[in-house]
């Protein structure tokens, strides 16, 4: 290019447009020899490991020529080896913290520091050779820490002191769970305890679940969980001694308590409580007389009565601020309580209430026009000047004119 503008300007020095082309050209060289020389250099760094150096340099370089290819690239590859760098640096530094807690002692902090290391630079061989090593100090460390606490623990229970040997055996358990030593030793342990002792204290606690039970006045889960508690303590304790009688009382009136708070509950239509109950006696005896006849009842109940919730009462402030717009005159702000009630913890299906319908003749307010309108607010396309309004043909049997209803939506 610089040739033949020459060749031009010899024919016509003084063209203007071959002058300022061949300055352009002039310049375009000189950048590209620039960058040349800079590349050099820059890769004369690169080689001696002067990578910040390098990469400042191409910076500089690729602002004056922001496109020359090989400039790009070299900084690409400095940037890598720059941030390669920097990662074994810190995986360097992690190691060395490793090593020294490790020196100190401690493994914990060593492992954990490791760990870490290891999530932000998980191809580091260091890293994961020390951390098989404080691994294997850590199980080591361990297993000697067993050995002393299962040593201690046989010379207390050999002192009689089970309380303690016991707190020391379970130390050792949570290291090694299933360790066959300490598994002989927790029931060497737990073959001291004196049968008659053992029954005897299970026997106060049975007692102590039973009785605060007693003729409770408000039936529920809680009451019927402590007889549950009761039930089984004492089939615990028939389970070290068949022939125990006491047992066998407690037994069978806890039994008998659960069953009579049955009947109580499910009279008041606590459908859940009821059935918590039929499962406790299931738990207590599967083969209870009276469990046939529980679960009937309650099956009876449960076709003519829902599951109900109970709410807490309360009290609650009752209408609106007096400049809100919008506001009736009977919207006076005052304190409003309710006592406790129940709901249903289900929507009452369509097929339901059609049960209900038919059995008492019921009519909704929609169906006898109550409050001076027929019908239920509903849409009806047809309609173009009302289209949402109050339709004579909307009940709980048809509210959308567009979809069919189904038996089982709520009503």
């Amino acid at each position: 290019s610089l040739r033949l503008c020459n060749e031009g300007l010899a024919l016509a020095p003084e063209d203007g447009r071959l002058n300022r082309l061949r300055s352009r050209i002039e310049g375009r060289l000189s950048s590209e020899k620039a960058s040349a020389q800079i590349l050099k250099q820059a890769s004369g760094l690169v080689g001696q490991g002067r990578l910040p150096a390098a990469l400042r340099m191409l910076e500089s370089a690729l602002a004056s020529d922001p496109r020359n290819a090989e400039l790009q690239r070299l900084r690409e590859g400095v940037k890598q080896r720059i941030e390669l760098q920097e990662a074994e640096k810190a995986a360097a530094e992690a190691l060395g913290r490793a090593r020294e807690l490790l020196a100190r002692g401690d493994l914990p902090g060593s492992l954990q520091t490791l760990e870490d290391a290891l999530a932000l630079y998980p191809k580091d061989q260091g890293l994961r050779d020390l951390l098989g090593e404080v691994k294997q100090k850590q199980r080591q460390q361990d297993d000697q820490k067993v050995q002393d606490l299962a040593k201690r623990a046989s010379e207390l229970l050999s002192a009689g002191d089970l309380d303690a040997a016991s707190e020391l055996l379970r130390e050792a358990l949570a290291l090694r769970p299933q360790d066959p030593e300490l598994l002989r030793l927790r029931d060497q342990i737990a073959s001291r305890q004196s049968l008659a002792e053992r029954i005897d204290r299970r026997l106060q606690d049975c007692s102590a679940a039973l009785a605060p039970v007693g003729d409770t006045p408000a039936p529920s889960v809680a009451a019927i969980d402590a007889l549950a508690s009761a039930a089984a303590c004492y089939r615990e304790v028939l389970g070290l001694d068949a022939e125990d009688a006491r047992a066998g009382a407690g037994l069978a009136e806890a039994r008998e308590r659960i069953a009579t708070l049955f009947n109580r509950t499910l009279g008041e239509g606590d459908l859940e409580t009821a059935g918590w109950a039929i499962e406790i006696m299931e738990r207590s005896d599967a083969a209870h007389p009276q469990l046939r006849e529980m679960r009937q009842k309650l099956n009876e109940v449960k076709l003519l009565v829902p599951a109900m919730a109970t709410i807490e009462g309360g009290c609650f402030q009752m209408g609106s601020p007096e400049k809100e717009p919008g506001r009736e005159a009977d919207e006076k702000a005052h304190r409003a309580c309710v006592d406790d009630f129940k709901l249903a913890k289900l929507e009452t299906r369509v097929k339901d209430f059609a049960r209900f319908v038919d059995t008492k003749g019921f009519e909704t307010d929609a169906e006898r026009g109550i409050g001076g309108v027929t019908g239920c607010w509903a849409l009806d396309l047809d309609d173009e000047e009302n289209p949402w309004s109050y339709k004579g043909w909307a009940t709980w049997r048809k509210p959308n004119k567009y979809q069919e209803t189904s038996p089982d939506e709520p009503v």
